[in-house]
């Protein structure tokens, strides 16, 4: 018996962000806890996903169709990846530089 480490009750939730068959997400997603925000990303099938864990249910509330190349970072001090100046980021990937905006 292998010792999860999870308490007999614990309840497991998932979460398919993008929906398309044979993606990847190779590495956990990166939370960001002030905003209850996890940012998962398709390393083969490419796209970036929002998802909404301020609750009991997660929800995906934004995506991009971009092609990551890099682990998503969070800086303290800005906020997201590459912050912009008006609630965006700059995402660089192997072939676009892309910006992502939100209200």
């Amino acid at each position: 018996m292998h010792d999860t480490g999870l308490d007999d009750d614990a309840v497991l939730t998932e979460i398919e962000p993008f929906g398309r068959p044979g993606g990847v997400i190779i590495a956990p997603p990166v939370h960001v806890a002030e905003l209850q925000i996890a940012m998962a990303w398709d390393s083969v099938n490419g796209g970036l996903a929002g998802v909404d864990t301020s609750g009991d249910a997660m929800e995906v509330v934004w995506q991009a169709d971009v092609r990551s190349s890099m682990q998503p970072v969070v800086f303290p001090d800005s906020g997201f990846l590459t912050a912009g100046g008006d609630q965006d980021i700059f995402y660089c990937t192997t072939t676009t530089l892309s910006r992502i905006a939100w209200s």
